[in-house]
C-alpha cells in the first residue's frame, strides 16, 4: 500500500509540474524580463544582465533564507499563473460547448450561418462550371481542383447549416445527433452508465483524448496571457498570437477525436449497456430498443430524485 501511495504521489506531482510550474515558470521569467526591459527596447539583453549582476551582488542574495523565500514565492507565483490559466482553460471549454441560445451565441451563429452560405454558393458555382458541357477538356482539371478546394473550405464549417455558435460546439451536436437519431437515445442521459460497461481500452482512448482536448484549452488560455503581458513587454504578444492560434487548431483536432470516440463508444458498447440492463438478450441496437433505454433511465432518475 505504502508504495502504491508513493506512486500515485509521484504521478499527481509529476502532473503538477507539467501543468502548472514549468508553464508558469517560463511566463514568471518573461515577465521580469519584460519589466525590467520595458517596451523602449525590449531586447537589451545587456541591461538585463547588468540587473542579474546587481542582484547577485546583493549581500542578501547569498543567505539561505533569502533563497529560499525568493524560490519558493517564484514556485508559487508560477503555480497560481498556472491555476489560472487551468480555470481559463475551462471557460474556454463551456465557451465553445456553448448552444445557439444566448443573444451573442445567436448572433455567432448567424455569422457562421453566412460564411456556410457563401461557401456554398462558391461550391455549387465550382460544380456548375465542372460541369458545364461547354467546358474544354484541357479545362477539366483546374475546374475539378477548385471544386475539390471549395469543397474542403466548406467542410470546415460542416456539410449542412450551423446551429451551434462554434465549430467545436458544432461537431459535438453532430456527435449527439448521431447518437439520438441511430439509436433513439438522449446522448447525454445514458452516458454516464455507458462509461461504466466500456472496457479499459476504450477508457483509456476517451481520457487520452480529453485530457488532449483540455490541454488545448489550456494551451490557448496560456496564448491569452502572454497576450495581456504585452501591455509590459510587446514581444509576448507575438509570442501569445503562436501560442492562441497553436491552441486553437489542436483544440478543434482534439474536439473531433473525442466526439469520435464517443461515438464510437454508443455505436460498439450501447448492446452490451442493454443487455447489462436485461431489457435485451443479443437484439441489435435499434431507436425503439434506445427509447425503451431512455424512458428506464428517466424513471430511474425521477425515482432518486423523489427519494
Amino acid at each position: 500500500m505504502n508504495s502504491f501511495l508513493a506512486e500515485i504521489g509521484k504521478k499527481l506531482a509529476d502532473r503538477w509540474l507539467d501543468l502548472l510550474i514549468f508553464p508558469g515558470l517560463i511566463w514568471a521569467g518573461a515577465l521580469t524580463a519584460g519589466i525590467q526591459l520595458g517596451q523602449a527596447d525590449p531586447f537589451d539583453i545587456r541591461r538585463l544582465e547588468s540587473w542579474l549582476n546587481q542582484v547577485a551582488a546583493q549581500p542578501a542574495a547569498h543567505t539561505a533564507g533569502t533563497v529560499l523565500l525568493v524560490s519558493g514565492g517564484l514556485l508559487l507565483a508560477s503555480a497560481a499563473a498556472g491555476l489560472c490559466v487551468s480555470g481559463i482553460g475551462y471557460a474556454l471549454q463551456c465557451l465553445w460547448a456553448l448552444s445557439g441560445s444566448g443573444r451573442l451565441a445567436r448572433h455567432l451563429v448567424r455569422i457562421r450561418s453566412r460564411w456556410w452560405q457563401r461557401r456554398t454558393e462558391t461550391l455549387r458555382a465550382a460544380v456548375a462550371t465542372a460541369t458545364h458541357p461547354g467546358l474544354r477538356d484541357e479545362d477539366r482539371p483546374t475546374a475539378l481542383a477548385a471544386v475539390r478546394v471549395a469543397e474542403r473550405h466548406r467542410a470546415k464549417l460542416g456539410s449542412s447549416p450551423p446551429v451551434a455558435p462554434t465549430w467545436i460546439g458544432e461537431r459535438f451536436r453532430l456527435a449527439a445527433n448521431h447518437v439520438s437519431d441511430a439509436y433513439g437515445i438522449d446522448p447525454g442521459l445514458a452516458w454516464p452508465r455507458l462509461w461504466a460497461v466500456l472496457p479499459d481500452n476504450m477508457r483509456a482512448d476517451l481520457t487520452a483524448a480529453q485530457d488532449a482536448y483540455a490541454g488545448a484549452a489550456r494551451l490557448l488560455g496560456w496564448g491569452l496571457v502572454y497576450a495581456v503581458t504585452g501591455a509590459i513587454w510587446w514581444p509576448a504578444v507575438i509570442v501569445g498570437a503562436v501560442v492562441s492560434v497553436g491552441g486553437w487548431w489542436r483544440a478543434r483536432g482534439t474536439a473531433s477525436i473525442v466526439a469520435d470516440l464517443i461515438e464510437t463508444a454508443f455505436d460498439l458498447y450501447l448492446v452490451d449497456l442493454s443487455e447489462k440492463l436485461r431489457s435485451s438478450s443479443g437484439e441489435r441496437m435499434t431507436p425503439a430498443l434506445g427509447r425503451k433505454l431512455a424512458q428506464l433511465f428517466e424513471g430511474n432518475r425521477l425515482t432518486g430524485t423523489e427519494r
